[in-house]
């Protein structure tokens, strides 16, 4: 995937910012922040009166207020990983933790020994290898072959949910594994991209507001200051509707009422 930002980690300054909203619930622990489930939504915002100043015209001001929503998300949170490359981001992946630690160890004692920057993505792919049909090793049931993987079990739960049969037995289980990991490792840049972009734009408009103190009450930036924060693309929201399916399908069983 694209990204927006080079390095999307937060500095103080960001997390602080993100916990003044509300968006950051908890600080990093483990490598790991609780988020609320508002970082799915543009902040509400004011486009202002669309009538000349009172003060010139008899004419009442007239303010519209905006507010996006993603339905259901209000009272929820989900745990992100702090960096992408982490046993905290193959856990968030659909690994169990001990298979987490064991797969990130891999990749740090990789590039300890070569050249190479190695991708933890290819080394959770490649955990798949162990559980693939071989002469000697038989197709296995699904949730065996899961389980000798280190997928975690709210993993195997959405993968072999009974009211979608028709659609796992379309190929391997293997195969849905391998698909479920990548799906959920670019959800999780996303939303790390999104988390960076949201505290940009938090900062922003906290200075903004510092500044331009004798600007109408209500008046704050613009929907497009949201979906075009400074050092990001014109697109940082075009994809959301492949990883907001995915964070509520595959991903239920980490959010938290």
């Amino acid at each position: 995937m694209k990204a927006f930002f080079d390095d999307p980690s937060l500095t103080a300054e960001d997390e602080a910012s993100l916990m003044e909203d509300g968006i950051i619930l908890q600080k990093s622990s483990d490598g790991k922040r609780k988020v609320s489930a508002a970082l799915l939504t543009p902040p509400s915002f004011h486009p202002g009166s669309i009538s000349p100043n009172p003060s010139t015209s008899s004419t009442p001001s007239v303010t519209a207020s905006v507010r996006f929503k993603v339905p259901h998300t209000a009272d929820y949170t989900f745990t992100l990983p702090e960096h992408s490359e982490s046993a905290a981001a193959a856990e968030f992946c659909g690994f169990i933790p001990e298979t987490a630690k064991e797969i990130y160890d891999r990749v740090v004692a990789t590039r300890c020994s070569c050249a190479l920057e190695p991708d933890l993505l290819d080394f959770m792919i490649g955990r798949t290898d162990i559980a693939k049909p071989r002469r000697s090793n038989p197709d296995l049931p699904p949730r065996e072959a899961m389980n000798m993987i280190g997928i975690s079990h709210w993993l195997q739960d959405a993968i072999l949910d009974e009211r979608f049969k028709d659609v796992w037995q379309t190929q391997t289980t293997i195969a849905w594994v391998e698909e479920s990991i990548e799906t959920s490792y670019n959800t999780m840049l996303q939303l790390q991209q999104r988390l960076k972009a949201r505290a940009i734009y938090s900062q922003r408009s906290k200075k903004k507001k510092k500044r331009s103190s004798f600007q109408q009450p209500g008046l704050e930036p613009s929907g497009s200051e949201w979906n075009n924060p400074p050092g990001s693309a014109t697109t940082v929201a075009s994809s959301e509707g492949a990883w907001l399916w995915q964070f509520h399908n595959l991903h239920e069983a980490h959010v938290a009422v």
